[in-house]
């Protein structure tokens, strides 16, 4: 609004330039005194403004334009209408002496509204103080009711005191309108259609009404039944003037459908809101808009108005103009629309976990991804910028886990297309981990794109930068496939995993357990059976191979565990745990149990845990009455104190290691466990600060000549040989040398890296200093790669470690490039002796078993036959370290034989032992069990006199997805006891 001795001006944007406005003169007179006919003060000048387009013609309205007759102020309102160049061609003014009263025109208010027809043909206008308020916004359509017939849409938002839209068409027979169809507001008050918009939502070729409320009307019945259309219904926030303002945008992002804004004024305590809607198929909703807020740019009521579809900067893409009760429009350009394709590709995209390579953590999986991308025009080919991001097994990490498959080299990056249609490709490498356990399901691998982040120009019209599909899936997944040899043609495994069990007493020195006595069909245990064992197996006859299976045992509190316990020469892994109460046991039964394996417990069960002891040798003292080792405390589970003997060693004033031999003098402590199946003992002790000076104690390392690699410009110095322990650490002394202009390069954070049997980085690295977390070998470069020096520590090495180890140091080039000759490491291992059940066949005359033992040195191996040594024995190497046995025995003993084989080398010794009855002769065959023990204790019998203990429930994972079947041991064990209370 303006001040009465303003001229009437309005100004004119083409945003080429700042500074690129113009006040265009519309109505410059002022008003006439006294009792004359114009009052143009406060008439509200360009309250509505519609353009025809480019080229067409402008009509500027004010409908608070004044006419003073006498004693009457008639509120008329006029419409100008303007040039291609903006000059004023005609004016407007059709309620002028058509009837005085408010009942006819006298309140006309022409302007409020405006269109022009489809053709260009017609400018139409709306009075809504006309005829007792019964109008105010309107517009036309084409396709409303017929295809290409011309339809107006008229709102009256006082009509019937609810509001209504009135679908008018033309009278074919009088020059005349006549009413086709009316939309009904919803209740009193509700200012139905207080705004129109008429525009074609879905591409169907029929076009929709859109009135201010908000109400959508999709012509789903190509025009017919519009009276009984349901409305899709858009509500914004309380008092916010949700659609007060309604305006077609065109197609923003070039989707192929219409769009629309939808203002709310009031919103967001008077700064005001503009909803953006995009055109779709299906039904709109409150969730799928954008929106524009007037609070970022500190603007009151923003909103009020709308001006759409039009293309301000040429770029192709419609904008927006918002107009507020602030003295201000904002202008909002639409960013060009970019579709970004993308593949993924997986080689190979099937992997068979049982293949070696697999199994050692080689195997390796190509990620190829590829990216172009596509926009509106085509003649706009910006020179994109992309980044990317490769994930694989994300869920899998969302849960605690590690994935399972590891990329070799960055993950993400950036690639950049120089036009529309151009394709490029990025290749990754992903390493199988080989610990995964979840060998059944798919590994999705994805990637992701988006566009760098966007800096302002400062210009005052800078260009605009692309903005993404908003449509388009930003990340795609491809999926890496496990396949089992052993299961079905449709990679499903189904299994036939099966379960028996029994109840029996066990012999402490034997490998079998009799049955349990029973009354009545149920098994009793009487006072005094302390050794009583539940005795499970479990099979998979005939059946696939069954992944993760789980054996879950619940035990009542008055029953429990004292002892878990698997066959040991099984060749299923079985790992079990006890809690804390010893009520639950779980064991992993193998990944995967295969066809027709069976696993069973067969064990000697503990009498009571006070009655186990472990004993250790403590390294006190040296040969010279040094002090080495001071003991602080003793503690098992949960840091909980073990109370060992004698307690007088066991200080926690005194501090100070080193292993037992004939140099040391020790001290046996004796130690109580009260664990089920396993425990942990931590020994603390302090290290003896004059032995520190005198004796340097560190891993193990034994060392042969040095050897180095030479160059121009590289040298570096390392032993031939490396000899180490099985499960202790190894250090390996390195340095080198390089030219002086290299030292700048060992200031940029060097990376040390080992090899072992070869030199591939991508399949050979077994160390890298900058990623520990990957690493194969764990342990640490503890030299100085800066001060040239590369001296590494290796963690619990294992005979299978042994091998030639190349160092590579990694900066920049073309240090890039450097390796050492081979360094071979040997690791010594003490034997370990492979003597099962199954490693002994009975026949008429002769019992036959084998026995093999392995250790680095190669050891040897005799045979003790109820502790006497045996001459009737047959040996055979398999290998540089590995010797295989057989005894034979003649099958006529009458006395339990017990068998020994006894492996040794210098590292140490190992035995297994096997027990034979006499009718084990007779009965042949193997014999292939184990046990969760069960303590009784006498406390328990004395307390439960004539009462009965249950063993409850044990569940088994019986299927090769992991799901629960249960079986109930309710009412199976009884307790029985005869001792009067």
């Amino acid at each position: 609004m303006q001040k009465p001795t303003e001229l009437e001006v309005f100004i004119a944007v083409s945003l080429q330039r700042s500074d690129d406005c113009e006040r265009i003169p519309i109505d410059p007179e002022d008003s006439r005194p006294g009792q004359g006919l114009d009052h143009r003060e406060n008439q509200w000048m360009a309250v509505h403004v519609k353009s025809q387009g480019p080229g067409g013609k402008v009509v500027v309205c004010a409908h608070r334009y004044q006419q003073w007759i006498r004693d009457n102020q008639l509120v008329l309102g006029r419409c100008f209408i303007l040039k291609q160049n903006l000059t004023v061609e005609d004016t407007r003014t059709f309620c002028r002496n058509r009837g005085s009263s408010k009942e006819m025109l006298g309140y006309c208010q022409q302007g409020v509204s405006a269109a022009f027809t489809k053709d260009n043909n017609y400018i139409m206008f709306s009075g809504p103080g006309a005829y007792d308020w019964r109008g105010f916004a309107l517009d036309l359509g084409t396709n409303l009711l017929q295809k290409d017939k011309q339809v107006i849409l008229a709102g009256a938002p006082c009509s019937n005191l609810s509001g209504e839209v009135l679908i008018l068409k033309p009278d074919e027979n009088q020059r005349s309108l006549i009413i086709a169809h009316i939309l009904h507001g919803p209740g009193l008050a509700s200012s139905f259609d207080y705004s129109l918009s008429v525009m074609d939502l879905n591409a169907d070729g029929w076009e929709a009404g859109i009135g201010g409320a908000v109400y959508v009307y999709i012509n789903r019945q190509n025009g017919r039944d519009w009276d009984q259309l349901q409305p899709d219904i858009l509500t914004g926030n309380k008092d916010s003037m949700f659609g007060l303002a309604v305006a077609k945008t065109g197609d923003i992002n070039h989707d192929g459908y219409n769009d629309f804004a939808v203002g709310a004024p009031y919103d967001n305590d008077g700064y005001g809101a503009v909803y953006i809607n995009f055109g779709k198929t299906s039904h709109f909703s409150q969730k799928d808009y954008q929106v524009l807020r007037g609070e970022a740019h500190n603007i009151k009521f923003f909103g009020y108005s709308l001006a759409g579809n039009m293309d301000i900067d040429g770029n192709g893409y419609p904008d927006l103009a918002v107009g507020s009760l602030s003295d201000s429009v904002l202008i909002y350009r639409a960013k060009p629309v970019i579709s970004i394709e993308k593949s993924l590709t997986l080689t190979p995209n099937e992997m068979n976990f049982q293949e070696r390579d697999c199994q050692k953590g080689h195997c390796i999986i190509t990620a190829e991804s590829c990216f172009s991308y596509t926009t509106y025009p085509e003649t706009y080919n910006p020179k994109l910028k992309i980044l990317y991001k490769l994930n694989a097994d994300e869920q899998w990490g969302q849960e605690g886990q590690l994935s399972r498959l590891v990329f070799q080299s960055n993950h993400e990056g950036n690639i950049v297309l120089a036009k529309q249609g151009e394709k490029r490709c990025v290749q990754r490498r992903l390493r199988l981990r080989a610990d995964t356990k979840n060998k059944l399901t798919e590994i999705p691998v994805s990637v992701s794109v988006s566009l760098p982040p966007q800096t302002l120009s400062r210009s005052s019209l800078p260009i605009l930068q692309p903005a993404l599909n908003n449509l388009q899936p930003r990340k795609i997944t491809a999926k890496l496939m496990f396949f089992d040899p052993d299961c079905g043609s449709d990679n499903i495994c189904q299994s036939n995993l099966q379960l028996q069990y029994s109840f029996c007493s066990k012999d402490q020195h034997l490998d079998f357990c009799s049955p349990l006595a029973r009354e009545d069909g149920v098994a009793v245990i009487f006072p005094g059976s302390e050794n009583t064992a539940l005795k499970i197996t479990v099979t998979n006859p005939g059946g696939d191979d069954a992944h993760l299976v789980q054996l879950v045992a619940n035990f009542p509190e008055s029953l429990p565990l004292s002892s878990v316990f698997h066959k040991p020469d099984s060749n299923v892994n079985v790992q079990c745990d006890v809690d804390e109460s010893k009520t639950r046991a779980e064991c992993n039964l193998g990944n995967p149990f295969k066809r027709n394996a069976e696993i069973s417990n067969m064990g000697r069960p503990l009498k009571s845990f006070a009655s186990v002891t472990l004993n250790i040798w403590w390294p006190k003292e040296n040969k010279e009455f040094k002090w080495l080792l001071y003991l602080l405390r003793i503690t098992g589970p949960n840091n909980q104190s073990i109370p060992c003997s004698p307690a007088s060693e066991i200080s926690p004033l005194k501090h100070a290691q080193e292993t037992c031999d004939n140099e040391l003098k020790c001290v046996e402590l004796k130690c109580p466990l009260r664990a089920a199946d396993k425990t942990t003992v931590i020994l603390h002790s302090r290290l003896w600060s004059s032995t520190f000076v005198e004796v340097n104690f560190d891993c193990f390392l034994f060392l042969c000549m040095e050897a180095g690699a030479l160059g121009g410009e590289f040298s570096i110095r390392l032993p031939e040989r490396v000899e180490a322990l099985s499960g202790l650490c190894v250090h390996i002394p390195c340095s080198f040398d390089t030219k002086e202009y290299f030292d700048k390069d060992l200031n940029e954070v060097p990376t040390g890296i080992w090899l072992k049997d070869g030199i591939d980085m991508e399949i050979n690295t077994v160390f890298n200093s900058k990623t520990p977390e990957e690493n194969k070998f764990q342990g640490e470069m503890i030299g100085n790669l800066s001060m040239k020096n590369c001296t590494t520590a290796f963690n619990n090495i294992k005979l299978w470690d042994s091998g030639d180890f190349y160092f590579k140091i990694k900066t920049l080039w073309p240090l890039e490039f450097t390796y050492t000759t081979p360094v071979f490491m040997n690791v010594q291992d003490a034997p370990r002796v492979s003597f099962s059940n199954y490693s002994c066949n009975n026949t008429q005359d002769l019992i036959v078993c084998s026995c093999e033992i392995d250790g680095n040195p190669a050891p040897t191996l005799e045979w003790h036959l109820s502790g006497q040594n045996t001459s009737s024995t047959r040996n055979e190497a398999v290998t540089n370290t590995t010797i295989r046995s057989f005894i034979s025995i003649p099958n006529s003993f009458k006395d339990i034989l017990i068998l020994q084989c006894i492996g040794s080398n210098k590292v140490g010794n190992d035995k297994q032992i096997r027990y034979f009855k006499p009718q084990d002769a007779a009965e042949g065959g193997n014999v292939s069990s184990a046990l969760i023990g069960v303590a009784v204790g006498a406390i328990v019998f004395l307390m439960l006199a004539g009462a009965f203990l249950y063993v409850r429930r044990v569940y088994l994972l019986q299927n090769g997805r992991g799901n629960k079947d249960v079986i109930n041991f309710s009412d199976i064990v009884s307790v029985k006891s005869n001792l009067q209370i």
